[in-house]
Formats: C-alpha cells, structure tokens, sequence
C-alpha cells in the first residue's frame, strides 16, 4: 500500500491507496494488456523475440509440423501476439517448400510430414497456398558442370522472404532458449545457403568459412529422428554475435549469423 502525504488548510493529512503511481512505461505495458484477448494457454511472460511484457502463447521452433506425430522433446519459447500473428502461414509454406525438394524425402520422418502437408492441401482454408504451388510450378535448365545444357527437369519458385522469415525467428528462438536472454529485434540475423555462397566475394567466403568448419566440429543437439539439427557458438566478448548451424532433415543447410549489420568474426 503506498502513502501520500498531503496538506489541507495547512494540516498534514495523510491519503492511503493501494494503487501505486506508475511510470509511463509501466502504463502502456498496461494498456496493451488491457487490449490483449488471451486463451486460457497464454501466461504473462517475456516474449522470446521482441522482449515486452505481454500474455504469451508457447511457439514451436522449428515448427511443429515439420515433424510427425506424436511430437516429442520439441522445442517452444514464449511469443507475444504481436510476434506470433500469421507465423502459421509462413510455417506451412515452410515445411511444404522444404519437402518438395526430392533430396529430402530419404528421410522417413520427411515422408509421413509430406503426406500431411498433401492432406492439408486439400482443405479449404488452404485454397491460396494451393494456388501458389500450382502458380509456383516451372521447368529448370540442367546444365553439367560445364555450363553444358542437358535439357530441362520440373521445379519451382520460392518466396526466399517467407523462407528467411522463418529461419529468423528460429534463430531468434534458439538463442532465447539456450542462453534464456532475448536476442532483440534490433540486433540482425544473417542467413547463409548454398546459392548465397556462390554470389559472396571470395574474401567474406574466405571469413566464413573458418566459422562453418568450427560450427561442423561441434556436436549437434537433433530433434526428432534427424527431422532438425542445429549447433551453434556465442562469442564471449560480445553475447549478440553468434553463429548457427541449421539443418532440416539431413538434406538442408543453413548458416546464421547474428549481430551489427556486418557479421563480426565469432
């Protein structure tokens, strides 16, 4: 109970309430609050990405569905509303990207998450993603290593946006999970595949290589039957800087980075 001391007439009056004055930070957190329409799963907690005081829901990194059932030991941090507002649809879009690639279906677990993703196809709420399969079909040039063209085999365009945004937040999750601190939206995570490396000027290739073979010298933490892999190193001079090794049923790697607008050495 705090106690406010006032003067009346010139009397020392003394004004009891239970409600103590808040600052304006302590405000808007309330207002937002007062906003927020919460399920019964979401607790007051720190968001895992943005960091604010809010009623979170647990989210699933990687996504859940790229694993089949039952689900164990998966990983899920605290997300706000804000943070966790349609990840639903770029984790779908995801998981279907990934498993339309034919190297990753020598994975069992790649086989059964594949028939689910073709079942959920063919509900109506999926009518504009599948749209976007169809629309996304084309035919890709295969040429030998020589450049020597060899005819042309069925592919498909990927929005890399929505693939990053996903890569971003598993990131992001990762980081608040191992070292329980939040990474912060504005610290930048940098996002490394195989066709980045082909367009980098030899000398930043020549930078990150060192950090992908200490990376691959680590031993990996897998969830799921070989479903996701990560490992990853922080720097000790600086908690932000940080390095990770993803990889998505055996078959597909990714680097990240974490860090000021220039990736620091790790």
């Amino acid at each position: 109970m705090l106690c406010h001391v006032e003067s009346i007439s010139g009397y020392m009056v003394e004004s009891l309430t239970s409600i103590p004055y808040c600052n304006e930070n302590s405000l808007r957190i309330i207002r937002e609050l007062k906003m927020v329409k919460h399920s019964k799963k979401s607790t007051l907690n720190i968001c895992a990405y943005c960091g604010t005081l809010s009623y979170t829901t647990p989210d699933h990194i990687p996504p859940k569905n790229l694993f089949p059932k039952p689900w164990k030991n998966l990983i899920s941090v605290p997300a706000c509303k804000v943070c966790h507002a349609n990840t639903s649809k770029d984790d779908e879009y995801f998981r279907l990207k990934i498993l339309m690639r034919e190297d990753v279906l020598s994975n069992p677990g790649a086989r059964i998450a594949w028939k689910v993703a073709l079942r959920s196809l063919t509900k109506t709420e999926a009518t504009g993603l599948r749209k976007k399969v169809v629309l996304d079909l084309t035919n890709v040039e295969m040429r030998t290593q020589s450049g020597l063209y060899v005819g042309t085999r069925p592919g498909y365009n990927v929005d890399m946006n929505r693939i990053r945004s996903v890569l971003q937040r598993i990131v992001r999750g990762l980081y608040f999970r191992e070292t329980g601190n939040v990474l912060g939206l504005n610290t930048k995570v940098h996002l490394y595949m195989d066709d980045d490396f082909i367009e980098l000027p030899s000398h930043t290739r020549d930078e990150i290589q060192p950090v992908i073979l200490y990376l691959a010298s680590l031993p990996p933490i897998t969830i799921g039957e070989n479903i996701f892999l990560y490992r990853y190193h922080i720097a000790k001079k600086d908690s932000t800087v940080s390095a990770w090794g993803l990889s998505f049923y055996g078959k597909f790697p990714f680097l990240a980075m974490t860090g000021p607008s220039t990736p620091k050495p790790v």
